[in-house]
């Protein structure tokens, strides 16, 4: 990636007794707007996933287990995988041997609709909306895939 933004940055932080319970670990999550190296004039959505606190083994990513079956159904109604990398973090990282996950998609055209959008419209709006992605889901549904 030659160019990058940085768009939001997130923590999650979790206590000795949560790792103890069973909870996923702490991590950090960036998500940056960049150029693919092989194709510099589209744009991209990437995030990094780390680990932030020692604890349990990784447990798989739901984001990146969505966006790989999405692919695999060839479902048109989400941005395009565009790639994805997994692995540990080296000896002079944040938790050395804790993982890293980056998952790279494709940017459509629009805006994501925030939750002060949507509820901001009319009924009938928003009923059209949902009727969308309701005939949408009912599409990845039938495929038989478990999502």
């Amino acid at each position: 990636m030659d160019y990058h933004q940085k768009l939001e940055e997130l923590s999650f932080f979790m206590t000795q007794q949560d790792i103890n319970d069973g909870h996923k670990p702490g991590f950090a999550a960036a998500k940056f707007l960049c150029l693919p190296k092989d194709d510099p004039n589209k744009l991209a959505f990437m995030r990094i996933y780390c680990q932030i606190l020692p604890g349990n083994p990784q447990k798989p990513n739901r984001e990146l287990a969505a966006f790989k079956i999405l692919k695999h159904l060839a479902c048109p109604v989400v941005p395009q995988l565009l790639g994805y990398r997994g692995g540990t973090q080296g000896d002079n990282e944040i938790v050395p041997g804790g993982y890293e996950i980056s998952i790279v998609w494709e940017k459509v055209p629009g805006e994501p609709p925030s939750q002060d959008y949507f509820w901001g419209l009319d009924e009938q709006q928003c009923c059209s909306i949902r009727e969308e992605l309701r005939q949408d889901y009912f599409v990845l549904d039938s495929r038989d895939q478990d999502i």
